[in-house]
């Protein structure tokens, strides 16, 4: 319990210490799983690394271990090692659940493989596991980030299907700053509407989204306003934003 409280990396270097302390014949599965994760999370790939094979020639490894090994190699832009990995777990008869396609998706997005994130979608839906809100913040930050805003909003589309992630904020604020990007005024303020259809509260990032879709469309009446509406709820706004209102 108290390794999986750690938070900060001040939080990490105690983990580190407490895991040291624990005799190897005391350390549970859960132990191991946890203190890999850290060791991930902390963007520790080395010692991710060093751990992952103590517990793997040792006969520790579980589903948990294999996607905590799987994320650490995406954030280090490892795909071949994810990859491998994967198909290791494959041939293990691992149970192939959400979380490992997820995260093979986030190292094809982080890599800007196209092709393997279009062979893993297709190979979920052969498996029929319906992807959540994760599988489509992945995708969707990836096609962000790459400029490639018509897609982004298509995978956004897609995902208005699925309960799961019709719910999450941060899919809506990817979208609207998409639809942004492209100058798509109405299309921002409609995503905001459907929002607030959903049961869903704007954040102060998706309110500064609205902002810069606002002045990029030279709409700077509603812009602000959106403005005004955000200060209420933060005066941590994006700085781009400003300047935008300011403009």
């Amino acid at each position: 319990v108290a390794l999986s409280a750690a938070r900060t990396a001040s939080d990490y270097l105690g983990a580190l210490k407490l895991y040291e302390t624990i005799p190897a014949k005391m350390r549970t599965q859960a132990t191991y799983n946890t203190m890999l994760s850290l060791h991930a999370r902390n963007r520790n790939y080395e010692e991710a690394e060093k751990l992952f094979q103590t517990m793997r020639s040792s006969g520790r490894v579980d589903s948990i271990a294999v996607t905590a090994i799987m994320k650490s190699r995406a954030d280090a832009r490892d795909l071949e090692g994810v990859t491998e990995i994967f198909e290791w777990a494959k041939a293990q008869n691992f149970n192939i659940d959400l979380q490992m396609y997820n995260t093979l998706l986030l190292a094809f997005v982080k890599n800007g493989e196209w092709q393997g994130v279009n062979d893993v979608t297709e190979a979920m839906a052969l498996q029929n596991i319906e992807p959540d809100a994760i599988t489509y913040s992945y995708l969707m930050n990836g096609l962000l980030n790459s400029k490639k805003y018509g897609e982004c909003l298509s995978v956004f589309e897609s995902a208005l299907d699925v309960k799961k992630a019709v719910s999450s904020v941060s899919l809506f604020t990817t979208a609207i700053t998409a639809a942004a990007r492209t100058k798509q005024f109405d299309k921002a303020m409609g995503l905001v509407g459907k929002m607030k259809m959903e049961g869903l509260r704007p954040n102060v990032k998706t309110l500064t989204s609205l902002v810069n879709a606002c002045t990029l469309s030279s709409r700077g009446d509603i812009a602000l306003e959106v403005w005004k509406a955000t200060l209420e709820k933060s005066e941590d706004v994006d700085g781009r934003a400003r300047l935008a209102v300011l403009r």
